[in-house]
């Protein structure tokens, strides 16, 4: 007969080194891979990371006690809305339009980057800096799908703009 294990010992068996947390999140490695957001949770995974970036980051940084939802959401909303207003601008002034342009889409990647590093960090996933840049610039709204899905920042099949509470043992900010 096989022993019943339970998903503590299944993640203990993994072929990686794969334990939980305290909040039975999975540590040692990411839960799913970087473009598991277009399969696993599309609503309101996928479209939140792509639609909401600005909301579905605040919820990731949030729920493990990062930074204040509220600050997280502002910010990045203000950067996105100067982008898109440096967007409309360009066409009208000069050239030092598309530097601002580029400026702000940058700051906003490395953000993303900054904080696909805290998760990682906290998580103890293996990987580096470089990885997280290249991620961010390359599939920023598969990564903020990501940490979403790890850090289980959203409810299933419910598009809420809300954070869910910060994980007991993460302190805010």
């Amino acid at each position: 007969m096989k022993p019943i294990l339970t998903p503590v010992d299944q993640a203990l068996h993994a072929p990686y080194a794969v334990a939980l947390d305290h909040n039975q999140l999975i540590v040692g490695k990411w839960k799913t891979d970087i473009l598991g957001c277009m399969m696993d949770d599309v609503v309101p995974n996928c479209l939140m990371s792509t639609f909401c970036p600005c909301v579905a980051l605040a919820q990731v940084t949030h729920r493990v006690g990062m930074y204040k939802y509220w600050k997280v959401l502002v910010s990045f909303a203000a950067l996105v809305l100067l982008f898109i207003f440096v967007v409309f601008l360009q066409y009208e002034v000069s050239n030092a339009f598309v530097v601002a342009m580029w400026a702000v889409l940058f700051v906003a990647l490395l953000l993303i980057a900054h904080v696909r590093r805290q998760v990682r960090q906290r998580f103890q996933i293996p990987g580096s800096s470089f990885e997280d840049v290249a991620c961010s610039c390359f599939f920023s709204f598969c990564v903020i799908g990501q940490m979403a899905i790890h850090v289980e920042a959203y409810t299933p099949n419910v598009c809420s703009i809300r954070p869910k509470d910060t994980l007991p043992g993460y302190h805010q900010v």
